[in-house]
């Protein structure tokens, strides 16, 4: 199967339309819809745990939760006051955020 994760880099590789979007002008990359989803999975999954009284299973959820925090916040660009999808260098070059504003960026991060 394809990998999700590129080398080095801690995020979800994703290509617009798998998102719901038919074009975007930042393109594939770390986006950050789906970083904010498995943000609001994580969590809830931690409260659901919790809630059945499994503390283990919460506590994971948990830290998987703030991991996905920490992923999405790394795409905030302050230029643009708003969130960026970060691309995939080109042949060795490092990923660089697309410096594109899109509609998906300027709703909450946090489901």
């Amino acid at each position: 199967g394809k990998k999700a994760f590129h080398d080095g880099e801690d995020c979800l590789w994703n290509k617009p339309g798998n998102e719901g979007q038919e074009n975007s002008l930042s393109g594939p990359g770390c986006r950050p819809l789906v970083q904010s989803m498995m943000y609001g999975e994580s969590s809830s999954l931690a409260f659901l745990c919790a809630a059945i009284g499994d503390s283990i299973c919460a506590a994971r959820m948990q830290t998987e939760a703030l991991a996905w925090q920490r992923r999405v916040l790394q795409l905030w660009n302050p230029s643009l006051q708003s969130f960026d999808t970060l691309r995939l260098g080109q042949q060795g070059e490092a990923p660089t955020l697309s410096g594109v504003r899109e509609l998906a960026s300027l709703s909450s991060p946090w489901f």
